[in-house]
C-alpha cells in the first residue's frame, strides 16, 4: 500500500520496463507528460506506446548505455517544451539476468534554458571582447602617434635659438624651450 503509494507521488515520470521492452509499469507523471492512459499501457510494447516518439523509442530500447550514462530527450507539447534528462536503472536478480529496466525522466527544462542563455550571453561576451580590443588597439595607437608629436614638436622648440614661451589665455607658462 505504502509503496503504490510512494510511486504514485513521485514527480519525476518514470517507466518500468521488461528486458523484452514491454511496459510493466508507469506513473502518472509519465502519463500526464506523455497524454498515455496507464491502463492502455501496461503490458504493452514500448515501440508501439511511444510510436508518436521514435527519438524516444530509440532511448529506451537501446541496450548499450554504458557509453552515456544518461541521455536526453525533448517532448514537445503543443506549444510548451521539456526536455528531460533519462536515467536508466536495471533491474536484475543477479549479476547477469536483467529482468527489465526502470527509466526516469528528470525535467531539465530549466536547466535547459539556462545553458541556452548562458550560450547566448557567452556569444554576446565575445562579440564584446572583440569590440573593446579592437578599441584598445586604436586608442594604443592614437597614444603612440601622440607621443611621437609630442617627441617632435619638443625637438623643434629645443632646437630654436630664440626663447620660446608657451603659456595659457591666464598667463600661465606651459612650455619653455631649452
Amino acid at each position: 500500500m505504502a509503496r503504490n503509494l510512494v510511486l504514485e507521488q513521485i514527480n519525476d515520470p518514470f517507466v518500468i520496463l521488461s528486458s523484452d521492452a514491454f511496459i510493466l509499469d508507469m506513473n502518472p507523471s509519465l502519463a500526464r507528460a506523455f497524454n498515455l492512459e496507464p491502463n492502455d499501457s501496461i503490458g504493452v510494447d514500448v515501440k508501439r506506446v511511444f510510436s508518436n516518439w521514435p527519438e524516444l523509442v530509440s532511448i529506451l530500447t537501446n541496450t548499450d548505455w554504458e557509453s552515456k550514462k544518461d541521455q536526453v530527450f525533448s517532448l514537445e507539447n503543443g506549444e510548451r517544451k521539456e526536455s528531460y534528462s533519462i536515467t536508466r536503472s536495471v533491474i536484475s536478480d543477479t549479476d547477469t539476468e536483467i529482468l527489465g529496466t526502470v527509466l526516469t525522466f528528470h525535467n531539465i527544462s530549466e536547466l535547459e534554458s539556462t545553458r541556452i542563455l548562458l550560450a547566448e550571453s557567452n556569444e554576446e561576451l565575445k562579440s564584446i571582447n572583440v569590440q573593446l580590443h579592437d578599441e584598445i588597439s586604436e586608442r594604443i595607437k592614437f597614444e603612440q602617434a601622440l607621443k611621437r608629436s609630442e617627441s617632435t614638436l619638443r625637438t623643434i622648440l629645443d632646437s630654436m635659438h630664440d626663447a620660446v614661451f608657451v603659456h595659457d589665455k591666464d598667463g600661465n607658462i606651459l612650455e619653455v624651450n631649452a
